[in-house]
């Protein structure tokens, strides 16, 4: 691969990698303050963003075979981007646990709500209800 194809891969990966933080920050706002029209957009639009970052990821991969030397800005580019992406990584992180959480919250609602009906797993506590007279017999 050449100097120059290497940078303009790198630029690219480095944009795609600015863009998906920006969309991570988007869906953290619309998490924190539920916009559920928002949050389906920008759910699409992640997707999209991790596959085109994920397919740049593998044409760099791919062409570096021998490893070749970087210059200043080959290499300048290669740390921003990855100062970046370890950037994502800590969004996608937060914003899983934020989904987890607003999950768990669903799932006291439907068991305060309707709580003979409500799966074991959705109940607070998560712990399957049981019958009168039912008792855990051990060994």
């Amino acid at each position: 691969m050449t100097a120059e194809a290497l940078v303009s891969l790198l630029e690219a990966e480095l944009d795609a990698s600015r863009a998906l933080a920006e969309t991570l920050e988007a869906q953290r706002r619309a998490l924190l303050e539920p916009e559920p029209a928002v949050l389906s957009a920008l759910t699409d639009r992640l997707a999209g963003q991790f596959g085109h970052l994920s397919a740049l990821l593998q044409m760099r991969w791919d062409a570096a075979e021998p490893a070749p030397a970087l210059d200043a800005q080959e290499a300048a580019l290669l740390r921003e981007a990855r100062l970046v992406q370890a950037r994502i990584a800590g969004l996608a992180q937060f914003n899983q646990e934020l989904l987890a959480d607003r999950l768990a919250y669903v799932g006291v609602i439907l068991g305060a709500l309707t709580p003979d009906s409500t799966p074991p797993g959705y109940r607070a506590g998560g712990s399957p209800r049981r019958a009168p007279g039912a008792l855990a017999r051990s060994a």
